[in-house]
């Protein structure tokens, strides 16, 4: 049995105040109070967490991802430049280091429903970008992201897949396979979101916004203006990071309205392959 006197370790605490609230709302009593404490009194106050056993839903949760904290050696020091909005911890499925995929990592990004030729240009700058020791960051989404990884693969090269989901789930859930290659063969399954989450408009954004913050820069091969992937292009940009776009082949396709307006607004770097790419990095 648990009860509100169990001691609450501060895995727990980080992991139970995630649960319920954002990051940004949290600062002010985190850095005051820190986590423990400010779980304690939250507990006190918030109908919403009666009942919540912080240790009892970490143990559960933990069978199926390991939750990574600041301050864990498998904590990537990359999110601490979101600030804030920095996540209070990570749930992490895989046999990589995350630390070092996210050391060398890009993230690739796109439309879910994306064109033939986006895929295969995702699928090029993404292989190319694993065979010159880089790290691909992606969703498991459809189109452009699924070919992001399709392209890693065949280096190979283990990625970094970030899910808008509790990793007990996979989003699409008929990429279940792609998930498994992704965590069994070097790389690494993230989200900021707890086992049993669904995807929501809320966690799309905020997966889009983790993909960029674990990267050295973004690249976007094809977006709409209303893309999830441009949540990840104004992460990169809000964090002094490269924002790099292929320019459409055709200037006023519907499929790339976010990055035509990206690379016309000059708030994304126009590149054509892997080897521009590469040269933005170097030259940040």
């Amino acid at each position: 049995m648990f009860s509100a006197s169990d001691p609450v370790g501060e895995r727990a605490a980080r992991a139970a105040l995630s649960a319920f609230h954002s990051p940004e709302s949290l600062a002010a009593g985190l850095a005051e109070h820190g986590p423990v404490a400010l779980w304690e009194h939250l507990a006190r106050t918030d109908r919403r967490m009666a009942g919540y056993h912080p240790g009892h839903q970490l143990e559960s949760a933990q069978l199926t991802a390991q939750f990574v904290i600041p301050g864990d050696d498998s904590w990537p020091t990359r999110l601490d430049a979101l600030g804030e909005a920095a996540p209070l911890g990570i749930w992490v499925r895989g046999t990589g280091d995350l630390p070092a995929l996210s050391d060398r990592a890009v993230a690739v990004t796109g439309n879910r429903h994306a064109t033939a030729r986006g895929q295969s240009r995702a699928a090029s700058i993404a292989g190319d970008l694993a065979a010159a020791g880089r790290t691909v960051t992606a969703s498991l989404a459809h189109g452009i992201d699924t070919a992001a990884h399709t392209g890693a693969h065949r280096v190979p090269a283990p990625p970094i897949a970030v899910l808008p989901c509790g990793l007990d789930l996979c989003h699409p859930h008929d990429n279940g396979d792609l998930l498994r290659a992704v965590a069994d063969r070097g790389g690494a399954v993230v989200s900021a979101f707890r086992p049993g989450t669904p995807v929501s408009v809320f966690t799309l954004r905020a997966t889009a916004q983790l993909a960029a913050a674990l990267s050295a820069a973004a690249v976007l091969v094809e977006a709409t203006d209303q893309s999830p992937a441009m949540n990840a292009a104004y992460t990169a940009r809000q964090l002094g990071r490269p924002v790099l776009a292929l320019p459409p082949d055709e200037p006023h396709s519907a499929y790339t309205s976010g990055t035509a307006q990206l690379v016309k607004r000059r708030r994304a770097r126009p590149v054509r392959d892997a080897d521009d790419i590469l040269i933005a990095i170097a030259l940040r």
